[in-house]
């Protein structure tokens, strides 16, 4: 009878670690130990479960170990393990977690340049799902099958309440105004107004100072330092009888202005979603961060009984599935809709092992997607920021025949070349809905790189017409218009 170990989810990584650090290739590794390609596959991906004495003592042998110090170090790994095991009932454990696994994620998605995915679309769905793949299974065991039990496990009510009841309380609430003409902010030193906000958080001070400016209308306030420390740490947003939590994490982005000019555009042009059956029953709300747009839509919007959240993040994925339960019940009809999350790159999900879910399509799909143009000169700023690129936006007008009967997606016109190349290479339209809104450009990091600002600057870099640029602000000293630089955005209908 062989004798086996037993061996925890991580060291898979512990192994892939290890072997880098010595600078052996998997080949390399493979070689050397005698043990297949297909088992040291396996196990990095940390799905093997026992090893026997002689493939520890062959992997051991490249990396200087014999299988006494092996079966130590595999010990050691599953004390660690067990020590930071997140409880998956525990909103803290799942946060600590999901921000780590996103941080994994985020980088080696993210580097994947259009060129590559040109020459092969499905690269960033196989890389995306491969290494979410390995970390769900080493971090949640408990799942049988990795991708679609973690895709569905915070969709169920019996896990979500004790999540949602674990929930710290807000250190700040954010009051927003049906009609956007106010929004106040309540923190535990008092409440700050503001009259016509040009933004939810209406700061125009620039990132890269340390003194705040003479027009900010938060830091000009006595209590502009309490309330921007408290927006950094746990927030609910309040509108329209809907509340939403949020944390600021490099993967998690709040309702933005956008959200709520996108929320009116649809509301105020309902007679735009079509259905071949003249019923609208499901929405799916792409990119859906805290899940803002589809809950309150699925629950305004009326007929609708399935609501489909999805993003790239796992914060995404606990957030929204918490303000999704919070929010249940609040439906004008008294009948709250569905719920779905689908964790996935783009819009590939693919794991879901069904065929009809890969063919579904959805009576009504919004996006509300990053737009940020990046030049081949600043590609380096697309591997570091979730809000830069329009890998989303391009991705969205190209399927958009494939995921619904209606599309609506937003964007500033700084990416309005880039949507209409896409919507020229799908054979589709865009017809705007409702007036351009313009905005204050409040994006810090494109703010902090003074290259990339004079390229957004110079009408994109590229001659274009002054609506296709990032405008600067001449009248800084206006009361309606405090910030530096504008841009316009514009809600779309996509149309064959």
């Amino acid at each position: 009878m062989k004798t086996t170990t037993d061996v925890p989810p991580n060291f898979g990584a512990w192994l892939r670690y290890i072997r880098l650090i010595k600078g052996l290739s998997r080949p390399q590794l493979i070689q050397k130990s005698g043990v297949s390609r297909r088992r040291i596959n396996d196990i990095e991906l940390g799905i093997v479960k026992t090893l026997t004495e002689k493939v520890i003592i062959g992997l051991g042998r490249p990396l200087g170990m014999n299988y006494f110090e092996m079966v130590e170090q595999i010990k050691r790994l599953g004390v660690e393990y067990d020590k930071s095991k997140p409880r998956i009932d525990d909103f803290e454990s799942l946060l600590k977690s999901f921000s780590e696994l996103d941080d994994y994620i985020r980088q080696p998605v993210r580097s994947i340049d259009d060129a590559a995915v040109q020459g092969n679309p499905i690269l960033t769905r196989n890389t995306y799902r491969d290494i979410l793949f390995s970390q769900v299974s080493q971090r949640y065991p408990v799942f049988q099958h990795p991708l679609p039990d973690f895709s569905t496990f915070l969709t169920k009510s019996q896990i979500l309440k004790p999540v949602v009841e674990s929930l710290p309380k807000e250190d700040l609430t954010v009051k927003v105004d049906d009609d956007l003409r106010k929004i106040e902010f309540l923190a535990d030193g008092g409440r700050l107004t503001l009259e016509y906000p040009e933004l939810l958080w209406d700061c125009c001070c620039s990132p890269s100072s340390e003194s705040p400016s003479k027009n900010c209308r938060i830091h000009s306030h006595e209590l502009g330092e309490i309330v921007s420390k408290s927006f950094s740490k746990n927030v609910k947003i309040v509108y329209k009888d809907f509340d939403f939590y949020w944390k600021d994490l490099d993967a998690l982005w709040p309702p933005s202005i956008d959200s709520f000019y996108l929320i009116d555009n649809i509301i105020n042009n309902t007679d735009l979603i079509t259905n071949p059956d003249g019923k609208i029953v499901s929405i799916m709300d792409i990119g859906a961060g805290t899940g803002f747009l589809g809950i309150i839509l699925s629950h305004l919007i009326d007929g609708i009984e399935r609501l489909c959240l999805t993003d790239w993040s796992t914060a995404s994925y606990l957030y929204s599935s918490i303000n999704w339960f919070i929010n249940s019940g609040k439906s004008q009809r008294g009948r709250t809709p569905s719920y779905q999350f689908r964790v996935a790159a783009n819009t590939y999900w693919d794991y879901e092992e069904t065929k009809k879910q890969e063919e579904e399509i959805f009576d009504l799909v919004i996006c509300n997607p990053p737009y940020l143009p990046i030049p081949n000169k600043f590609r380096g700023l697309r591997a570091e920021q979730t809000t830069a690129g329009t890998e989303l936006l391009k991705h969205v007008i190209e399927r958009c025949g494939q995921l619904g009967n209606t599309v609506i997606i937003q964007f500033s016109n700084l990416a309005k070349d880039k949507a209409e190349q896409a919507a020229k290479r799908a054979g589709v339209q865009l017809q705007p809905i409702g007036k351009p809104n313009q905005i204050p450009f409040r994006i810090p990091f494109a703010l902090k790189n003074r290259k990339y600002l004079e390229w957004l600057l110079d009408e994109e870099g590229e001659g274009k017409d002054k609506p296709w640029a990032l405008t600067r602000n001449e009248k800084r000293d206006s009361k309606k218009m405090t910030h530096q630089y504008y841009h316009y955005i514009q809600s779309y209908y996509i149309t064959p």
